[in-house]
């Protein structure tokens, strides 16, 4: 699938995902629950009606971290994986214009599974993430109770992502700071120094039409952490944009939900 040309274009077609979505119904919520007091630390976990399970996976959506995207972008694929007996925890997090900078959210979402390990006993997670979401699930990898890392579209490292302009600024509104303004805080925020050859793997996928997020950053990363022993592979989805993932139609989604159903089963 090929980018949208224009952001009217974008929201009609969210548009009709979700219509398609809600005209299929199909599996809710099973609970909700908060891990702060901010509105947006919450989490919404979605299964065939338990309440214990032994893995499941952690959805992270994206939208270069500002507050106009939220977890209900990911409700047509976290339904269809719930289809496939796969249990589901959509998280939220404090975004730019809703209390969050670099500090607020990479906080949010350890906290998030530091929750769903303590309410939800889950032993083994894989997370999954969408471009900004791609980011804070590679975050996650030095978490102990994740085994899986599944960035799609990410944005791996931010001084890049900032510097190509793609992102239009927002990387350095959540920063608080351009690249050059405060270089300190962007060798904090890199990904790869927080690996090791005993982190869990990660298989990035990414579409090489991208327009919002240069396939160039899941390149680089993949090839600079193979090169320090770190379990990583890139699979390249020819003649795919940024938004296929999100939609259970799509051939980008088929493929990371085989992914996730091996591993699934690996784990049973």
């Amino acid at each position: 699938m090929l980018d949208p040309a224009n952001d009217d274009q974008l929201i009609a077609w969210f548009g009709r995902l979700a219509e398609w979505d809600a005209r299929r119904g199909g599996p809710q919520i099973t609970k909700s629950i908060r891990f702060g007091p901010h509105p947006e630390q919450a989490i919404d976990f979605w299964t065939d009606g338990s309440l214990r399970m032994p893995n499941a996976v952690v959805a992270i959506h994206g939208g270069y971290f500002m507050e106009a995207f939220d977890r209900q972008t990911l409700v047509p694929m976290v339904r269809e994986w719930v289809r496939r007996g796969i249990p589901v925890l959509n998280i939220e997090y404090r975004r730019h214009g809703c209390g969050g900078g670099f500090h607020e959210t990479t906080s949010d979402v350890w906290t998030a599974v530091d929750a769903i390990v303590r309410e939800f006993g889950v032993r083994s997670l894989a997370v999954v993430g969408h471009s900004a979401g791609g980011y804070l699930s590679q975050w996650l990898a030095p978490h102990p109770s994740v085994s899986l890392v599944l960035p799609l579209a990410s944005i791996c490292d931010l001084a890049s992502g900032s510097r190509s302009g793609l992102d239009e600024g927002a990387i350095a509104r959540w920063m608080g700071a351009e690249v050059d303004e405060n270089p300190g805080l962007y060798e904090e925020s890199r990904i790869l120094p927080r690996l090791s050859p005993d982190s869990p793997r990660q298989v990035l996928f990414h579409g090489n039409a991208d327009t919002i997020v240069d396939i160039g950053q899941s390149r680089d990363f993949a090839a600079r952490a193979v090169a320090a022993g770190v379990q990583c592979r890139l699979v390249e989805m020819a003649g795919d944009g940024h938004f296929g993932f999100l939609d259970p139609k799509e051939s980008a989604f088929l493929r990371v939900t085989s992914e996730i159903e091996t591993w699934h089963r690996g784990l049973l």
